[in-house]
């Protein structure tokens, strides 16, 4: 299909006039400029952003904002949604996931506590931020995370609702992880690096997209068995989805000369029957999804086709960045440009009508909010009224519902805990203070590892296998010589075979993942750094959608350096296991220990020749390795991969960081790496739809 901008016009009736400017530091990376995912608004008024290694949660009635969290690793991409806040990192699949609550805790006894309203007019009302609950530091993927997606997956009987995060990697996977399990579940092997995926609104269809113009769809299996099991202890857990390749779409790539092939952005309209990609050209394609059920090739479903307000055949300043649909019934697709410009376009016009919405920090008459910054903390004596509130709530449900004895119960637990808390205040114990139950610091984080333990064990059970690698260590070897003999194995094994040997066998061998959970009390902001607990998480996979010719390309290039050096480590394994025999035989029986060293040191002696020897086969077969053009060269001399380079100019505007919106559709927020910009749809003249009368 053809790009389609005849009798395209711009309006300006699409978004006010008026707008506010937030100043925040979002550095974009040089290394990963096309990644602009940084800034979400999941609820209303709230908006998250991360700032090198911060997180931040702004408030932009009250215009105030709390520091989150810091992680070890600068952030590359937000997202957030259903109570929580995921953040990727560079590199080894860098992962957080945070779970938030809201601060300070919402008031039950007022009436108008859960009413959705939102009048023009606001009253003042506290404010309302989000705080870390429990922050997850994962290794999800082998490289750098491009983008996360958060969807909820509905219960279908009684369960609980499956919040998922969908994961984007280099190494040329998408990953489906289970937020309230902390299990990855699926993992889709593509031919390229993804950059970008979403899942449709239904939970039926996921859309990815990468380094190359196509467009991948999957849709999720129907399956006979349920969508969950219950675990030992009664409680309903999902079982992983399965999904299946509905449609590889060639997307639109201009033809005159080398042009950047990359899409980095997807959105799904409300009811998910649109779907639209961005590239990095500055060109959009957008499916009819029912269409593309039906149709025998997925061109055919392209049904409206649109440059950006810059296009070209490089990543220039007119590159779509971000892209959003809005909520119902408005109508818009709105898209950030790589630099300086949002645009807002008309679904009703089909595309035909957009308003351009220009983005400078230096803008004459901006109204430039001065943000306040908030602390996440509450008073001691009101952490005790709020205690003893919830004391009462849940004794007077339980007196009605239970009974007596149940109300007495609950009581005798009330009063054992709060003397806990008096005896560790008295202590000096203060961290129990915040703990409903009195529990020290470290107990709760030993309740989190045993409750994480069983969650892995359920797993098992169902048939979920975990990545794991044991260790096995052996304390009858003598230390010295242990050491010794390790030093020795890590010179002549090189990192570099260790990393492609690990790389080709991971896709069937079982792998560890860690993890790290970081149990924050609700009223602090980051927790202290023995708060952690190692934990490995259960993945499973989908059937590879990748035919086997398109990954024998690169493999063969390095097979036959890789079968030598495979070669010199089995030999390395062995001599290794009969060192620590002989070892292990010799501490078994102490009064031979003098005569079995005596006598295997000549064996070690001819051990060492043979290690030189070996050493100088590494040294040749690096040479020739060397010699040999790397596997990125030979893809790049094959047209298969193509080299991407930042023409940033400062003078076309700043770099955009992101869209978020309103989930009543009345505010745009647009972020830059200077600050974040607010935007008010103009949302009276939508409220009419133009009508043909007969006459």
């Amino acid at each position: 299909m053809a790009v389609d901008d005849f009798l395209s016009r711009d309006t300006k009736t699409f978004v006010q006039s008026n707008k506010s400017y937030y100043p925040t530091k979002i550095p974009i990376a040089r290394s990963h400029y096309q990644l602009r995912h940084f800034i979400s608004s999941p609820e209303p008024d709230l908006i998250y952003y991360a700032s090198g290694y911060d997180v931040y949660c702004l408030n932009a009635v009250t215009r105030t904002q709390a520091h989150v969290t810091t992680l070890p690793w600068e952030a590359r991409c937000t997202a957030s949604g259903h109570g929580y806040v995921c953040v990727g990192g560079a590199d080894d699949g860098n992962f957080a996931a945070i779970k938030v609550v809201g601060f300070p805790p919402a008031d039950s006894s007022d009436v108008d506590a859960s009413l959705p309203l939102d009048f023009q007019t606001r009253l003042p009302r506290p404010s309302r931020l989000g705080a870390p609950h429990r922050i997850r530091l994962e290794k999800i993927g082998e490289d750098i995370v491009n983008s996360i997606s958060i969807h909820e997956f509905p219960a279908e009987s009684d369960g609980q609702d499956e919040v998922v995060a969908v994961l984007t990697n280099n190494d040329k996977t998408v990953r489906l992880y289970s937020l309230t399990q902390n299990l990855e579940l699926t993992v889709l092997d593509l031919p390229f690096a993804v950059n970008h995926a979403t899942i449709s609104p239904d939970g039926q269809l996921l859309v990815a997209v990468g380094d190359t113009p196509t467009a991948y769809f999957f849709e999720r299996v129907k399956l006979d068995r349920p969508s969950s099991m219950k675990t030992p202890e009664g409680r309903l857990q999902m079982i992983p989805p399965e999904w299946q390749l509905l449609e590889q779409v060639a997307l639109y790539r201009p033809t005159t000369g080398p042009c950047a092939d990359g899409y980095f952005s997807t959105a799904w309209s409300p009811l998910g029957r649109l779907c639209a990609v961005g590239s990095e050209c500055g060109y959009i394609t957008v499916f009819d999804m029912e269409l593309l059920k039906r149709v025998e090739y997925g061109e055919d479903a392209v049904v409206q086709l649109i440059s950006s307000t810059r296009p070209d055949t490089t990543a220039g300043a007119g590159a779509v960045r971000t892209m959003h649909f809005s909520p119902n019934p408005w109508d818009f697709l709105v898209w950030s440009e790589d630099q300086g410009r949002v645009c807002v376009a008309d679904l009703r016009s089909g595309l035909k009508v957009k308003q351009v919405l220009e983005l400078d920090p230096k803008e004459e008459g901006l109204e430039k909010v001065e943000i306040a910054d908030f602390d996440l903390t509450i008073s001691p004596e009101m952490h005790e009224l709020r205690r003893e509130a919830d004391f009462i709530r849940s004794y007077r449900r339980a007196l009605d519902s239970d009974g007596t004895a149940a109300a007495v119960n609950a009581a005798t637990e009330y009063f054992e805990a709060d003397s806990e808390r008096q005896r560790h205040r008295r202590l000096g114990v203060i961290e129990s203070d915040n703990d409903p139950h009195g529990l020290t610091a470290h107990e709760r984080q030993v309740l989190e590892a045993l409750r994480t333990t069983r969650q892995r064990e359920e797993a098992r059970e169902q048939g979920i296998t975990p990545r794991s690698i044991n260790y096995n260590t052996s304390r009858h070897v003598d230390s010295a010589s242990r050491r010794e003999q390790m030093e020795i194995m890590a010179e002549f094994v090189p990192e570099s075979f260790r990393r492609g040997n690990r790389s080709t066998q991971e896709r069937a061998a079982p792998r560890r993942q860690a993890s790290v959970v970081v149990s924050i009390d609700p009223n602090t902001v980051n927790a202290p750094s023995s708060h952690t607990n190692i934990t490995d998480s259960a993945p499973t996979r989908s059937p590879n959608v990748i035919p086997a010719h398109a990954r024998r390309v690169t493999n063969e290039i390095t097979s036959s350096t890789d079968d030598a050096w495979r070669t010199i480590e089995e030999a390395l394994s062995s001599q290794a296991r009969a060192a620590n025999e002989t070892a292990r035989t010799a501490t078994s029986n102490p009064i031979n220990v003098s005569s079995t060293s005596t006598s295997t040191a000549p064996e070690f002696r001819s051990e060492l020749r043979r290690l030189r020897q070996l050493t100088q086969m590494r040294e040749r077969l690096r040479n020739a390795r060397a010699s040999q053009p790397s596997a990125e060269t030979y893809e790049f001399s094959l047209g298969l991969r193509r080299p991407s380079r930042s023409s940033y100019d400062p003078s076309l505007g700043v770099r955009t960081a992101g869209l978020a919106m309103s989930q009543d559709g009345r505010t745009l927020y647009c972020g830059t790496e200077e600050g974040i910009f607010e935007f008010k749809l103009n949302l009276h003249v939508r409220k009419g739809f133009p009508a043909v009368h007969p006459r």
